[in-house]
């Protein structure tokens, strides 16, 4: 064998937020940065290296000298820019488009501004690593990935280089750090590298990388570690040590398993789980928050680019806040274990950009209106012309559900018909001024209710792909009604709502809600119900990884029902609200059945006022389940809490019960149960095991109110589809009756099949829409995609990889 060489890879992890705020992280990069710069005038055969585009850019703006002398020293070769993320984000909350335009627009401010393309992933920190990143890392021109979590006492891997295989069969050359962390104190370098020399013979393998530099809050090499690094040397001749970078490593590396062949490493296949669990519950009321924040940024950019693309507009701008919500993944704000100040300004940051993202699609969406043909019903005297809506589906697949608005009348209360507000006679009309059916149901206010001036209608429709639909509502005299086709839906009894498909039945005083499909129980024989459960853990859960700190299975207290009030009773949906209550905090459920609908809907407010404990809806325990991660999809048997995306699949012998939502990240399969974790009562920014009692002056994060929706239904094979409803609904905005150039529908973008999901969507500035393409099932698929009414075809789409292909709009 070769002698050994040993890469040392210095680094300064830093963390932007935890337990200090943004500003005082974003400054330390500046600092951190001046002093590695420092350190290469004194030390020629430093080197260094330094991801996460959002700190250059915070260097660009407000040292651009220094920005300079780092671009010197990058073409020096002495500074490698690694990661080409835009931040060292959580590795598995974030949503499979997050992370591509993670890399996207990390890569893309690399290139452009040291014309260098980012091959190296690098995880410093990170909690754990979702089964479907080789397969976005590949997407994104990725070729290798260095990462610290999880231990081998968590994940064996035989050596920490290997093949990191994924589900489309993507392979990444990754390496795991053998020795210490992705950082060492000061006094920790002999100690490194004697282990490194010890254990790297038992590997087989030549090169090896050593990390090392003060780390979390920067810092970097000191000088110390830089001296003792030479002594080291020049008592270990037979040994090669030199200064590195994460490029030229994993070069070196590749080139030698080259020579041995591509066995020589073990390859890997599913997820690098799990390690400090309680980051996927943490403080959920910034959690849910940012799932929104996903799906607002992802509907107004995708509407946006369809739009600009299809009138030939300017391209919309999202660069501002695509870097919000990238920032806002990273790895100690989105696990929720940074302080309570942190988190109050991240909250800001996100709603901010939830704000912008309407602003943009509102601005798309009249564009679109003003073309579209949205007159009205012509009406006689005096009377009010009703109000053109223009509903516009910002997905690629077909949208046939139900749809809600609420419209004016009139400027004023119609008159006539105070305190009878029931009776007022309201007509919904498609383009042809045809009636289409509906159902009133409630306002969403209380205020001057004996006065006829707002109705509110819930109505089904089918919107085109990327497409838009016109109706209008108004009041009429002998309205024009349609008839219904379908079961009705009804509420037959209190606490009892069904529309021929499920039934859901609620008790007062009963500790649970009854689902059934067809007289078939849905989510467990005995229901679904709601529990408070012991969590004395900290923000991460056990920082050693205690069992019992991922177990969370002592249950304090099951909710009664204790209140509720039938809403609705068709034709359309029959609703009914339902409280369930323990002694100190409480959930109210809004649940929806409608027409031909396979799914119960729900809307669910926890208002939680609790320590050390943690709220858990919990059904029965599924023989296993299948759980949407970033990139694709696990399959996983009993387990504590772990993480998963969108959507689940629990099966439980021949049956399969499927949950959607926009807000859940954390479940746990075991004890006879499967439970959703909705809220945890843990302090901020804690490691410390302590009871309720204890330190009463630190706040439990998620006292307060917490609002999410879900979906549960037995047709579990289009839940991707229900989570998708979730997350990007269709858009309804008013707009001015007048003529327009196009159609009452119309449709400017699909994607064919519907296994074939759109991942990513931009319009580039030579005009051609640039889309990521995932089959998202296990069979090969032939693949069109519709622009404009033209047909393009893309091809048979292996299952799992991720595809980028641009389209000529024209």
């Amino acid at each position: 064998m070769k002698k050994m060489t040993i890469h040392m890879l210095a680094n300064a992890h830093l963390d932007p937020v935890w337990l200090w705020d943004w500003r005082e992280g974003m400054n330390e990069g500046i600092t951190t940065c001046k002093t590695m710069l420092e350190m290469m005038r004194d030390y020629p055969e430093f080197t260094f290296i330094r991801g996460e585009a959002s700190i250059y850019k915070h260097i660009e703006d407000n040292e651009p000298e220094l920005f300079e002398e780092i671009r010197q020293r990058f073409e020096e070769g002495r500074w490698d820019i690694v990661g080409g993320n835009w931040v060292q984000s959580d590795t598995n909350l974030p949503a499979t488009t997050t992370f591509l335009r993670q890399f996207q627009e990390g890569k893309r401010y690399f290139k452009e501004k040291f014309g260098f393309d980012v091959t190296a992933a690098w995880a410093a920190d990170s909690f754990g690593h979702s089964a479907g990143l080789p397969e976005i890392y590949a997407a994104s021109g990725l070729k290798y990935f260095a990462f610290s979590r999880p231990a081998e006492h968590i994940v064996h891997l035989d050596k920490p280089a290997f093949w990191w295989k994924g589900q489309g069969g993507s392979e990444i050359l990754c390496y795991r750090v053998p020795v210490g962390w992705y950082g060492c104190e000061r006094h920790e370098i002999r100690t490194l590298l004697d282990s490194m020399l010890e254990q790297g013979g038992k590997y087989g393998l030549e090169n090896h990388g050593v990390f090392f530099g003060l780390g979390n809050h920067g810092g970097g090499s000191s000088r110390r570690q830089l001296d003792e690094i030479r002594e080291w040397q020049k008592e270990h001749p037979e040994v090669t040590v030199e200064f590195s970078t994460l490029h030229r490593f994993f070069g070196v590396l590749e080139k030698e398993i080259t020579a041995k062949g591509h066995d020589f490493i073990p390859t890997h296949q599913g997820e690098l789980n799990f390690c400090l669990r309680g980051c996927y519950s943490s403080v959920a009321k910034y959690k849910y928050l940012y799932r929104l924040a996903e799906g607002a940024i992802r509907s107004a950019s995708d509407t946006a680019m369809a739009v600009d693309g299809f009138l030939a507009r300017p391209i919309t701008d999202f660069t501002t806040p695509w870097r919000g919500v990238l920032f806002n993944t990273f790895h100690d704000i989105l696990p929720g274990s940074s302080i309570e100040r942190a988190f109050e300004e991240q909250i800001q940051w996100v709603g901010g950009v939830m704000h912008e993202c309407r602003e943009k699609e509102f601005a798309a969406l009249n564009a679109l209106a003003r073309r579209i043909d949205t007159t009205v019903k012509p009406v006689s005297g005096d009377n009010p012309k009703a109000v053109p809506f223009v509903v516009f589906n910002p997905t690629p697949n077909e949208y046939n559900g139900h749809v809600e608005l609420e419209a004016p009348l009139d400027y004023r209360p119609i008159w006539a018909y105070v305190n009878r507000v029931a009776e007022v006679p309201v007509e919904l009309l498609d383009a042809n001024f045809k009636p289409l059916p509906f159902q009133v149901v409630e306002n969403e206010h209380q205020a001057m209710v004996n006065f006829p001036w707002r109705k509110r209608l819930v109505f089904p429709l089918t919107i085109p792909p990327f497409g838009w639909r016109k109706v209008s509502v108004g009041y009429q005299e002998n309205p024009a009604l349609a008839d219904l086709v379908g079961a009705e839906v009804c509420a037959p009894e209190e606490g009892v709502i069904t529309n021929g498909i499920y039934r859901v039945e609620a008790k007062r005083g009963y500790t649970k809600l009854k689902i059934s499909r067809h007289g078939k129980p849905v989510g467990g024989a005995d229901g679904i119900d709601f529990g408070v459960y012991e969590d004395k853990w900290g923000s991460w859960g056990g920082m050693n990884e205690e069992p019992d700190a991922f177990n969370i299975t002592k249950r304090l207290e099951t909710w009664n029902i204790t209140n509720l009030r039938m809403q609705e009773s068709g034709p359309e949906r029959a609703s009914m609200w339902v409280e369930f209550s323990g002694e100190k905090s409480r959930i109210e459920l809004t649940i929806r059945l409608y027409r031909d609908r396979d799914a119960v809907d729900f809307r669910a407010r926890v208002v939680w006022n609790e320590r050390c404990t943690r709220l858990k809806m919990v059904m029965g325990e599924g023989d296993d389940v299948v759980y949407e991660v970033p990139g694709g999809q696990v399959t996983r048997t009993k387990s504590g809490d772990v993480p998963g995306g969108r959507w689940v699949k629990i099966r439980k012998g021949n049956d399969i019960m499927a949950l959607a939502s926009d807000a859940f990240y954390c479940y746990d399969n075991q004890n006879g149960e499967f439970g959703v974790t909705l809220c945890r009562g843990s302090r901020y920014a804690t490691d410390v095991f302590a009871g309720p009692e204890e330190y009463p002056d630190r706040p439990a994060a998620d006292i307060g109110e917490l609002k999410c929706r879900f979906v549960i239904t037995a047709d579990h094979e289009h839940v991707d589809m229900q989570a998708l409803r979730l997350e990007m609904p269709p858009v309804v905005i008013s707009t001015a009756p007048h003529s327009g150039d196009l159609p009452d529908a119309g449709s400017i973008l699909s994607v064919f099949p519907t296994a074939v999901k759109l991942a990513a969507l931009e319009m580039t500035e030579d005009g051609k829409m640039s889309m990521a393409l995932q089959n998202q099932s296990d069979a090969e698929v032939e693949t069109v995609v519709v622009i404009n009414g033209k047909s393009v075809p893309v091809g048979k789409l292996s299952p799992w990889r991720i595809y980028r292909q641009s389209f000529d709009m024209k």
